[in-house]
C-alpha cells in the first residue's frame, strides 16, 4: 500500500512539473536577481501548489461520484 502511495505521489509530482513547464512557457516570469536557493524554493512552492490543485480536483470528482451513487440508493 505504501509503495502505491509513493508511486502516486511521484506521478502527481511529475504531472505538476509538466504543468509548471507549460505554464512558464506561456507566461515566463522574470527571475533576475534571485539567488539559486530562492529560485529553487519558488520552483518547489509552485510545483506544490499545482499538486494541491490537482488533488483538489480529484477530491471534488470523488465527492461528485459519491454523491451520485448515494442518490441512486
Amino acid at each position: 500500500m505504501l509503495a502505491k502511495s509513493m508511486k502516486d505521489q511521484k506521478e502527481i509530482r511529475s504531472q505538476a512539473e509538466e504543468k509548471l513547464k507549460l505554464k512558464k512557457k506561456r507566461s515566463p516570469l522574470c527571475d533576475d536577481g534571485l539567488s539559486d536557493a530562492q529560485a529553487v524554493l519558488i520552483h518547489e512552492l509552485e510545483v506544490h501548489q499545482i499538486e494541491l490543485e490537482m488533488q483538489r480536483e480529484e477530491l471534488q470528482k470523488a465527492y461528485e461520484i459519491a454523491d451520485e451513487t448515494s442518490n441512486k440508493y
